[in-house]
């Protein structure tokens, strides 16, 4: 069943994408109350914030919901890492440039909205496609996928945490790096479905 599962390349593309996008949130979980702390003097409020961006990105789920049988998974996945590609570099060009103070606190928190809203979007699809060829070993690809996703997600966000220097800026350069990664990895995937004759 393992060598099935890392054999099949739409099922091996897809956990790349999923762990990158799990790298994205954690990375974020582990630098976000720094910032919020640190460099916006808003650590005592910081859990009104987390929660009412958490509310926010949670209508993703909703939107999905609508849009799937729609668009379908693949486009869904690409669209929105298209979307933060673009998002986060402006993001890095406007820490590069200066912005400080409450314009940047307002598009932080706008940014870390698209964030979380994207994995609401993303990361359910990936799974589906990850587990669409695999019906007849669901419940060894499912334990598979979700334990090398979480744990290698893990390893990707413990740096950019880490590398916090009392600004944004290595957490949106990871996270550009990493959304850039996953954007060419699920355009692979989609030619990677292409050529197996599926959708």
């Amino acid at each position: 069943a393992l060598r099935e599962i890392f054999a099949h390349p739409v099922v091996r593309l897809s956990l790349v994408v999923q762990t990158l996008t799990f790298g994205m949130m954690f990375a974020f979980l582990s630098s976000t109350q720094q910032i919020f702390d640190v460099t916006f003097d808003r650590g005592e409020t910081f859990h009104l914030w987390f929660g009412g961006i958490a509310v926010c990105a949670s209508s993703a789920s909703f939107l999905n919901a609508v849009l799937v049988m729609r668009l379908g998974m693949r486009f869904l996945v690409t669209t929105m890492l298209k979307v933060q590609v673009c998002l986060t570099g402006t993001m890095v060009v406007l820490l590069f440039a200066g912005l400080h103070g409450l314009p940047l606190f307002a598009v932080f928190v706008i940014w870390q909205t698209s964030i979380f809203f994207q994995a609401g979007l993303s990361i359910g699809n990936l799974n589906a496609i990850a587990m669409e060829p695999m019906g007849h070993i669901a419940g060894m690809a499912a334990s598979i996928i979700g334990a090398i996703s979480t744990i290698l997600a893990v390893v990707l966000g413990a740096p950019i945490g880490l590398a916090f220097d009392g600004t944004p800026r290595p957490l949106a350069v990871g996270i550009l790096l990493y959304a850039a990664l996953a954007l060419l990895a699920m355009l692979r995937l989609g030619k990677a479905e292409e050529r197996m004759g599926t959708h």
